[in-house]
């Protein structure tokens, strides 16, 4: 598979994109252009890193960097972890004689790279896709099953990624259009108080209970008020009550942990004012 990857990638054509015979173009600017230049020539120059594909850059007409294959041995390197934007991809081959490989190696490039933009999974086996797709939930806005984390068109499907590579609105879907938007809340009240005193309050001074009710409504009947005030103290009282009986309870246990020191040192004032022991049966006599 992998000759097979460098010599495809090294038979792809470059050139003026307006002739589509080329698969792809130069980069954007001369900015771009020093930065992927810059990470080919410290791919050649650093150990652990070897460069299997293209590696070559052009810049005599336009700026033109030859689709590169990075074989790292790190995958901790940075080669693995910086957004280039350009033709550049970093290949990490790991041992998966042990049947905890798999999952080692997901765990580490989860969280390897501050963005989360896109990413994808090539398997056969079920159960490993279905595996990667929830250990790597948050490692991708995207995620592709078997298919390439490149191209994606925006209006054919929703696009975004969450980390260091946005806020995951997902362009081209509804979520996106709340960030264009100021949402509010409105309320409006149709019958309006016409005291600031709550019902309960009236009701403990004797004042009549109209609380939040209309004028129109007059006052509330005796039986009616009896039940607000129960309704309002009726927490207080079951609070008081709770209380009470945990104080109960504590007292018991501390009575309790100072009688069992007594009844544990009883046998040996016996022994020593030579009062013989008796028995339960004795003592019940």
């Amino acid at each position: 598979m992998g000759d097979e990857l460098v010599d495809r990638t090294e038979a792809l054509s470059m050139g003026d994109p307006t002739d589509f015979r080329h698969f792809l173009g130069a980069v954007i600017d001369d900015r771009a252009f020093k930065k992927h230049t810059a990470a080919i020539e410290r791919a050649q120059a650093t150990s652990g890193l070897t460069v299997v594909a293209g590696g070559t850059t052009d810049d005599s007409v336009g700026w033109f960097v030859r689709p590169t294959i990075v074989l790292g041995e790190d995958p901790e390197d940075e080669m693995f972890r910086t957004e280039y934007f350009g033709p550049i991809l970093a290949v990490h081959v790991y041992d998966d004689r042990d049947s905890t490989a798999f999952e080692r190696v997901a765990h580490q490039l989860e969280s390897a790279s501050p963005y989360a933009l896109t990413g994808a999974v090539v398997a056969r086996d079920r159960a490993a896709i279905d595996w990667a797709s929830e250990a790597l939930r948050f490692a991708a806005g995207n995620f592709y099953v078997n298919d390439k984390p490149t191209g994606a068109v925006v209006g054919q499907q929703p696009f975004g990624g969450g980390r260091g590579s946005g806020t995951n609105d997902k362009a081209g879907a509804a979520l996106n259009l709340q960030r264009w938007t100021s949402p509010r809340s409105l309320k409006e009240t149709l019958v309006p108080p016409t005291d600031h005193m709550y019902p309960l309050h009236g009701a403990l001074h004797g004042g009549g209970v109209t609380g939040v009710l209309p004028a129109h409504l007059g006052p509330l009947h005796p039986v009616e008020q009896a039940l607000t005030v129960a309704l309002a103290i009726g927490p207080f009282v079951v609070l008081g009550i709770v209380v009470a009986l945990r104080r109960r309870q504590e007292a018991r246990e501390e009575r309790q942990g100072q009688e069992e020191p007594e009844r544990q040192e009883e046998p040996e004032r016996r022994e020593a004012q030579g009062v013989p022991e008796t028995t339960e049966g004795e003592e019940r006599g």
